[in-house]
């Protein structure tokens, strides 16, 4: 399971997820999709100036900004500098999210510990019906969510 999905999880359960975290995980989102990329500078310059966002004002810097960008995307060692760059920075980014797992985990297991105490109960309860006497672990295992559901109440009266 990845980090976000863990953390997505969480807050879809009630866990308030702090900003530092959620900043954390859009680092680690946008440092994974730099690297592989490569930018071609007349393509982005073309593209610019058919847009209208390119003007004689803003050339020389647009002219920059897409250079470095093919520069640093081209393989080679000018390439391997923006991957490993983006690389480490998405790994800081991981480790926050890793803290902040790791700090709050009693207080998740706090959250959880009420829900896993209220199936606890209805499974203790549900068991005993739902199980022929002797039953092994591995029966009771094979049977898994079916033995929690409510079995329907037939409404025909019984003959004799």
């Amino acid at each position: 399971m990845s980090l976000e999905s863990t953390v997505r999880q969480l807050e879809a359960a009630g866990i308030q997820v702090p900003a530092r975290v959620e900043n954390a995980l859009g680092v680690m989102f946008a440092a994974r999709n730099a690297r592989g990329v490569r930018y071609d500078a007349a393509s982005e310059l073309t593209a610019a100036l058919t847009g209208g966002a390119l003007t004689p004002d803003n050339f020389v810097d647009s002219l920059r900004n897409a250079l470095v960008k093919q520069v640093t995307t081209a393989p080679g060692p000018s390439g391997a500098a923006l991957w490993q760059a983006a690389e480490a920075v998405e790994r800081v980014a991981e480790n926050q999210v890793r803290q902040w797992l790791a700090s709050e985990f009693d207080s998740f297991l706090g959250h959880f510990g009420e829900q896993f105490d209220q199936a606890a109960e209805a499974l203790a309860k549900a068991l005993p019906l739902a199980l022929n006497p002797g039953a092994t672990p591995q029966e009771i295992l094979k049977g898994g969510q079916r033995l929690l559901m409510p079995r329907p109440v037939s409404r025909r009266p019984k003959l004799t």
